[in-house]
């Protein structure tokens, strides 16, 4: 994990006060290696000073990386325009939607963000997020439904979620696992 760090550190320093655009981890969702979920977190508390520099960023977010990512000042991603979340490690939706997602609600204050995608989480908890919904132009999400489709409430949910929004231009929500 020392490589992995010393290499972040060397991409702060030299990217001096550019804006970031970065995806982490590097190996992809469900690809990291034992023991990584740690030095993971470890990476990202060293990201949470220069958030005002992300831009686009892509991340992997254990129930950690969550309360890691509660460190953001509500002020700090000025030019934050693009995010891609994927939720992970987590051993049931139960799990998931006990977690204080209330604790990133800076990303409703990033005045550039218009494109969000969440992997492994259901729409629901989307609204807890305090997404800027009134400026996305695009929302993606992958939920788990398992064999069976969406029942009402959750269409019912899906389709409050886009009328808050009456900037989007783009709409996906499909199944991280669908049915053969």
């Amino acid at each position: 994990m020392h490589h992995y760090m010393f290499y972040l550190e060397l991409v702060l320093e030299r990217s001096q006060a550019h804006p970031l655009d970065f995806s982490f981890p590097l190996l992809g969702p469900g690809a990291m290696p034992m023991g990584f979920d740690h030095g993971w977190n470890e990476m990202l508390t060293a990201l949470i000073p220069v958030s005002s520099r992300w831009r686009n960023i892509a991340l992997i977010l254990n129930s950690k990386g969550i309360e890691i990512m509660a460190g953001v000042s509500p002020l700090a991603l000025p030019v934050l325009a693009k995010i891609d979340l994927t939720f992970t490690h987590f051993t049931s939706d139960t799990e998931l939607a006990e977690l204080p997602l209330s604790a990133m609600n800076m990303l409703c204050h990033a005045p550039k963000l218009v494109d969000v995608a969440l992997e492994g989480i259901d729409t629901f908890p989307v609204t807890s997020m305090y997404l800027p919904l009134a400026q996305l132009r695009r929302l993606a999400i992958k939920t788990d439904y398992g064999d069976e489709p969406p029942d009402f409430p959750q269409l019912q949910r899906d389709i409050d979620l886009i009328q808050a929004c009456p900037s989007l231009t783009s709409h996906q929500h499909f199944p991280l696992n669908p049915p053969n």
